[in-house]
This record gives structure tokens, C-alpha cells and sequence, in this order.
């Protein structure tokens, strides 16, 4: 949930931005922000099926501060809404 960006792990990793950055890629298949995201994203999957937690506190959760902008993520990335998702994999209907 925290905030997290590229120049904070270079740092971290005394390595410049631009470098991690590079190595990343070529390790992962994807930007740093991406992996990021998608990690976030299947956290959200995570809370939607396992708890009764709101839309609004998972996103918060995660480390969104926007649930319009999680919602929309996360129908980009799964096709559903996380309102739709969760019925999906509950078993609830829609």
C-alpha cells in the first residue's frame, strides 16, 4: 500500500534510476511501474474474494488513492469491474 517509485529502490540499491530501470526490463519483461501495478492488481483480486472489505478500502489498500482509477485498472487488466469480479469468484450472482 505504500508509495513506491523507481528512484526510491535505486536508491536503495545504490544504482542509478536509469540502470535499474534497464535491468529490470530485461529480469522482468516489463517497466518497474508495471510490475508494480500488477502486483497491486492481484492483491486486489486477493482481498476481493478472500474478505468483505469495500471497493473503497481495498483501493486504499493496495496503494490507490483514487477508486476510479483503481476501477478502471482493473477492468483494463481482467475485463470486470472489481464489483463484478468479486460476484464472479463468490459465487454471488450478477
Amino acid at each position: 500500500s505504500q508509495e513506491i517509485s523507481l528512484e526510491q529502490m535505486a536508491e536503495k540499491v545504490e544504482r542509478s534510476s536509469f540502470y535499474l530501470s534497464k535491468l529490470f526490463r530485461e529480469e522482468k519483461g516489463e517497466t518497474f511501474i508495471s510490475f508494480v501495478s500488477n502486483k497491486r492488481l492481484e492483491k486486489a483480486c486477493q482481498l476481493l474474494t478472500e474478505t468483505n472489505l469495500s471497493i473503497k478500502e481495498i483501493t486504499a489498500r493496495i496503494g490507490y488513492n483514487d477508486q476510479n482509477y483503481f476501477s478502471r485498472i482493473f477492468k483494463n487488466k481482467y475485463g470486470l469491474t472489481p464489483k463484478n469480479y468479486r460476484k464472479i469468484k463468490t459465487g454471488e450472482s450478477l
